[in-house]
């Protein structure tokens, strides 16, 4: 391990200096040790959450205009204007909108630049 620069510190004995050198490498190894484990931790959460499927809906569920926001990165609000000037085809139940998951990617498709 890295030896201790002692140069600012008040004269130690050859023995004192070996005493506190030898503690200053365990808990350098203890340090290493438990950083190695966070960081086995970390990736394992990683690699766990990268395996889970994504928390998108199905092909067959209805989205709501907060869904369209989130898959195509826009506010709720042109979610909403996109939805009612028909951009993206759409059925209504009493007060509330839907669309359905295959006309959301029919709208997608449709508008893919090539």
């Amino acid at each position: 391990m890295k030896k201790l620069n002692t140069k600012n510190m008040p004269l130690l004995s050859n023995e004192e200096e070996s005493i506190i050198q030898a503690i200053a490498d365990k808990l350098s190894e203890q340090i290493n040790q438990a950083v190695a484990a966070s960081l086995i931790e970390l990736f394992s959460i990683l690699k766990e959450n990268r395996t889970k499927p994504a928390d998108l809906p199905r092909p067959d569920e209805f989205l709501t205009a907060g869904d369209i926001a989130g898959i195509l990165k826009v506010s709720k609000g042109l979610a909403y204007r996109m939805i009612q000037t028909k951009e993206i085809a759409s059925f209504s139940i009493g007060k509330t909108v839907r669309v359905r998951r295959e006309d959301m990617d029919a709208f997608i498709q449709s508008h893919m630049v090539r």
